[in-house]
């Protein structure tokens, strides 16, 4: 069981350098790419393919400059874990917001559904991954890396969510003519 643990503690410290040797290609995005995000799409006399490009680059940009520049220990990667969640939470709000302007009043009360049970999601994750993280801690005797394994972890529920909104904003049947 020990044994088992001590390479498990690696594992934070691998996930950390891919993210930071991606270049801005986040290693655990899946198919929550910008290859998926069509060049141009109108709504409401926006091109808001590029709005979310700046947006989600603006997040990506400023947390990467932050670990190279500032925050390049533990504790930095921590913080950073915590502004990319806060930032993303932001744009989950925006883009849930142009999306409900697109939808009639069925839409509307589906998205509404559909946003309270995905943050009730997201807060039963966040409990989880704390008891994974607590639990870990425990069994390997004390480390902070865990705590930046576990952010990133929930950064990433926040981020997806936002990739999420978009695709269904841009979906077929959405745009504007």
């Amino acid at each position: 069981m020990k044994k088992k643990f001590k390479l498990l503690a690696l594992l934070p410290l691998f996930c950390g350098l891919l993210f930071i040797t991606s270049c801005g290609k986040n290693p655990f995005v899946g198919t929550w790419g910008f290859e998926d995000c069509p060049n141009s799409v109108v709504i409401f006399g926006k091109d808001i393919s590029n709005e979310f490009r700046q947006d989600t680059a603006r997040i990506e940009q400023k947390v990467r400059d932050l670990l190279y520049a500032e925050y390049s220990s533990t504790v930095g990667y921590i913080l950073a874990n915590e502004l990319f969640e806060e930032e993303y939470d932001v744009l989950v709000d925006k883009y849930y917001k142009l999306l409900y302007a697109k939808l009639n009043k069925d839409g509307k009360k589906a998205l509404k559904d559909a946003q309270l049970h995905w943050r009730k999601f997201r807060d039963a994750e966040i409990n989880l991954i704390t008891e994974l993280k607590n639990n870990t801690f425990e069994e390997m005797g004390g480390g902070i890396y865990w705590e930046v394994f576990y952010g990133d972890w929930i950064a990433k529920l926040t981020r997806e969510r936002v990739f999420v909104l978009y695709k269904y904003l841009i979906a077929d049947g959405f745009e504007d003519e």
